[in-house]
């Protein structure tokens, strides 16, 4: 991080972390340099090094995830579409699907960027749009291994991260606020020649090796993107047996152990393991967004 409000809120993160229990710490940029010899950092204030923390497969962490529902009774209904909530008075009594009604005593929706369905059948209009976001992948003559550390970038204009992918290229990210789109159907990945260009050589900056670097290819996504780039997890305004979550902000894979656990908690009535009123649903109307350390783009 940069010298500043960034570097405050690294130092800040790294203390909370080691507090409690997570084998995280500062480093200088010599030993920095040690575990990422091919860095930049004449323009970083704070350096924080987490050794535990990596990357997941989301295919196979899904397929794991659903193979152990399975196994503790789950019912998974692949290609079987939700097109409404069954409702009595202001309850939510179970689903109308492709293949028939089904009756519940309680409802979970995690429906990610389709969760504007369920303004249409409830009424009540969700604080959410949908974003697009890019990734890029460049490579250079010399591999860029799994050996190199993850790397978050507070100081570049688009708080990049990066990481290896496919063995010797490295893959690019960033924090912005993406492109807002219509329709969770159809992801327009025209991406900008110019914005590509900007990462690039934000990329170059922090990697002087990457100067030279050859773009390799770019994919995009869509996220769930809320007001304050936190989620809303519990009930609707006014809609009785329905747990929600939704607005994830492109937080939700790393996050979706707990909230899961969360949301079954919440929708059974028992109490939850960690206070959800900070996600509540009217925290907007009521002017309390949640403001991320990091700003925008930051989970609180």
């Amino acid at each position: 991080a940069p010298e500043g409000d960034s570097s405050k809120a690294v130092r800040g993160a790294i203390t909370h972390q080691a507090g409690i229990g997570i084998e995280a710490r500062l480093i200088d940029k010599e030993e920095a340099l040690e575990l990422h010899p091919w860095l930049n950092l004449d323009d970083i204030d704070a350096i924080g090094y987490e050794p535990g923390a990596g990357f997941a497969d989301p295919y196979l962490t899904a397929s794991w995830f659903a193979r152990a529902a399975k196994r503790a009774g789950a019912d998974i209904r692949q290609g079987v579409t939700v097109e409404g909530l069954l409702m009595d008075g202001n309850r939510v009594t179970g689903l109308k699907t492709s293949e028939g009604d089904v009756q519940a005593g309680a409802v979970v929706s995690a429906m990610n960027v389709w969760s504007h369905d369920l303004a249409r059948w409830t009424g009540v209009e969700l604080p959410m749009s949908i974003t697009r976001h890019d990734v890029l992948a460049f490579e250079v003559d010399e591999p860029y291994t799994p050996r190199f550390p993850i790397l978050k970038d507070l100081a570049s204009p688009s708080l990049l991260y990066t990481r290896s992918t496919s063995g010797s290229q490295i893959l690019v990210g960033t924090g912005d606020e993406g492109v807002e789109t219509d329709s969770p159907e159809t992801v327009d990945a025209d991406i900008s020649l110019d914005w590509i260009v900007e990462q690039g050589e934000a990329l170059a900056h922090r990697m002087p090796k990457f100067a030279e670097a050859r773009f390799v290819t770019s994919w995009s996504g869509l996220y769930d993107t809320t007001p304050d780039w936190n989620p809303v997890l519990g009930p609707l305004p006014g809609i009785e047996g329905l747990t929600t979550a939704f607005g994830l902000s492109g937080h939700g894979f790393k996050l979706s152990p707990m909230i899961g656990r969360l949301l079954a908690q919440a929708a059974l009535g028992l109490p939850t393991d960690q206070p959800l009123e900070p996600y509540r649903f009217t925290r907007f109307a009521e002017g309390q967004p949640l403001r991320g350390t990091y700003g925008a783009g930051a989970v609180s």
